[in-house]
Order: structure tokens, then sequence, then C-alpha cells
């Protein structure tokens, strides 16, 4: 996000919080550490705590509502 153009964060922040959280649907990563990383990267990258809060949360509930199962090999 720190390289990202002002006006794109948010939604490189929501991208990127969407990728991740499969693993956090599928039990891999803890919901609370996942936010706390992004927010602290977000934050970095000049978005309002607010901000944060509230992409995260939204694409976070996004992805754990429409992960698909893990594929096993």
């Amino acid at each position: 996000m720190a390289t990202t153009a002002e006006g794109g964060r948010q939604a490189e922040l929501l991208r990127a919080v969407r990728a991740v959280g499969r693993f956090v649907a599928w039990g891999d990563l803890d919901r609370a550490t996942v936010e706390a990383a992004f927010t602290c990267g977000g934050e970095s990258a000049g978005l309002s705590p607010a901000e944060c809060r509230n992409t995260i949360r939204k694409a976070l509930d996004y992805s754990t509502g429409t992960a698909w199962p893990r594929r096993t090999a």
C-alpha cells in the first residue's frame, strides 16, 4: 500500500485483505492478528484508523462468508 498512489490505498487494502481472508476462514490465521497487521500497514500508508477498521472488517466479512472449501491434494 505504501507505493500505491493516494486515492487508491483503500482499494488496495480491500484487495489485499480479501486475498488473505480465505486463510482466516480456513482457520490458518487468526482474525485479530490479520486485522492488527493490516491496520498497521494501512495507517503507515496514510489511511485513518477508521478507514482501516471499516475496510478490513468489510473485506474479512466478505472473504470468510464466501471462501471456498480448501482443496486437498
